[in-house]
């Protein structure tokens, strides 16, 4: 497991294919992914919000606000969706091309393009996935809590096991014998 942890990293940076990989599968995790998948665009709408805010260019801003985002596969995402919004597309149809954002922050991005209000809107959608990053993050401690309990408990009955088996044994035998 350690050499996994220090070798995965080292080898993602020498093979890219390799950290595509290893972010695809962690985006497909049942829990994780969602959660990873949300943290990532929450960080992203933030960046993209404080640039836009700032008069900052949006391709310009999109390409920073690509630099922010960890995963190579949501990178790749703002990659081909910034290429849309090059070629003509709105923002939102830019992101509704690729599909990394869901419905409701691409309807929000809409009204904000619609309304003249883009870096209110991605504020707003930055707020979101941040309160549900967080409320999942609460969700999945409350469920590793009773799992890592009983995981210690068992840890802990196989070492008193480990250490009064051969205590009881050593007993029974000197019981037997005399």
């Amino acid at each position: 497991g350690l050499a996994l942890a220090i070798g995965l990293p080292w080898l993602a940076r020498q093979w890219p294919w390799l950290a595509t990989a290893r972010d695809q599968l962690a985006l497909r995790l049942p829990l994780w992914g969602p959660l990873q998948h949300k943290r990532e665009l929450a960080r992203f709408a933030e960046a993209l919000a404080m640039l836009s805010a700032s008069g900052v260019p949006l391709l310009d801003a999109l390409r920073v606000g690509e630099a922010v985002i960890d995963n190579q596969v949501l990178r790749h995402g703002v990659r081909l969706a910034r290429r849309h919004i090059a070629n003509g597309s709105g923002l939102s149809d830019g992101f509704a091309a690729v599909g990394i954002l869901p419905p409701l922050a691409l309807r929000m991005l809409r009204v904000g393009e619609n309304s003249g209000e883009l870096a209110r809107a991605l504020a707003q959608v930055s707020d979101s996935y941040q309160r549900e990053v967080r409320l999942a993050s609460e969700r999945l401690l409350t469920l590793l809590e009773p799992t890592l309990t009983v995981l210690l408990g068992g840890l802990l009955l196989w070492m008193v096991s480990a250490v009064l088996g051969p205590v009881y044994s050593a007993l029974t035998r000197l019981g037997a014998s005399a």
